[in-house]
């Protein structure tokens, strides 16, 4: 199972979009579609998941490689008007089965059931559950600090961090915040939209922001299949910055000077939505993003896959 980084948040923000739906009405022209999401109209309903990490040398050769493949399965716990509440697990199978306890924190956050709710449209409202996970993260930077493996302005971060919901949100439930980002409103298939997201500094795990375009487009010879494709990388600036940050903590630890210098250091992230009209549903969701270092490149891809529903 992969480790889950401490502070991974991932936000997106769609600019310029128009709410001129109602919730209950999801007219659709030749050049414009609602993402309504129906998977709330199912007992429960199961995404598939396949990872891939790896990091590349100068000769871009692959030196580490990791895959993983999991199973999201979503179970609903509460139905209301206008409101679904699931009990989300990451399984090993989809079998019914929960995974095994783990004493590793990283792997404790994909043993935990996370509770999510969505509205009427399918959009993720989000993880009502947000302070378990909050006391968790807590707990652990405590531990670390009484141990010393974290110095007082680390451990103050940390704690100021995880004051408020999304943080937690975007840290601990990046998966399913990414999956249904995109539901409960309305996309014209004709322009673009621009695009910005928080990821982090991979030095200092604070946010950094990448933008870019998102495109919807019916792809030709589909009748009822819609894409959404979008690429992201960052700016000089949050280059620049991130340069600063890796030679200050360089020094940090190696005060006589003796580590590689970082010429070049940026952040991409592509992602592709294909989404059924019929189905009203996320048929598979794919994610990629890399950090280039130098002529090293560390990349995660994510592929979700609509797997099962049950009335």
């Amino acid at each position: 199972m992969f480790k889950i980084a401490a502070l991974s948040p991932l936000f997106l923000a769609l600019a310029a979009i128009p709410s001129v739906f109602s919730q209950n009405a999801y007219r659709e022209t030749d050049s414009s579609v609602f993402l309504y999401g129906s998977h709330t109209k199912h007992r429960i309903f199961v995404y598939q998941l396949a990872e891939v990490e790896y990091v590349t040398n100068e000769n871009d050769q692959i030196i580490t490689l990791n895959t993983d493949t999991s199973y999201l399965v979503f179970e609903r716990k509460l139905l209301r008007k206008g409101v679904s509440v699931y009990t989300m697990k990451y399984l090993n199978t989809y079998s019914g089965k929960g995974l095994g306890t783990t004493g590793d924190f990283s792997d404790t956050l994909r043993f935990l059931p996370y509770e999510v709710e969505f509205d009427s449209t399918g959009k993720l409202v989000g993880l009502r559950n947000w302070t378990i996970f909050r006391d968790l993260y807590l707990a652990d930077a405590a531990r670390k600090y009484r141990e010393n493996k974290l110095d007082p302005n680390q451990y103050e971060q940390i704690r100021k961090f995880f004051e408020t919901r999304d943080k937690v949100e975007a840290t601990v439930a990046q998966d399913v915040f990414s999956l249904f980002s995109m539901f409960g409103k309305d996309y014209t298939l004709t322009g673009s939209y621009i695009v910005v997201k928080e990821t982090a500094n991979p030095f200092t795990r604070e946010p950094v922001l990448i933008q870019g375009k998102l495109q919807f487009e019916k792809p030709e010879g589909t009748k009822n299949t819609i894409t959404a494709k979008g690429a992201w990388e960052t700016d000089k600036r949050a280059e620049e910055k991130m340069k600063d940050d890796y030679q200050r903590i360089a020094l940090m630890l190696n005060p006589d000077g003796s580590f590689t210098s970082l010429n070049q250091v940026r952040l991409t992230s592509e992602s592709t939505l294909y989404y059924n009209k019929i189905q009203t549903k996320a048929m598979s969701y794919k994610l990629a993003d890399l950090v280039l270092m130098n002529s090293s490149t560390k990349a995660r891809l994510r592929t979700f896959q609509l797997w099962d529903m049950v009335d």
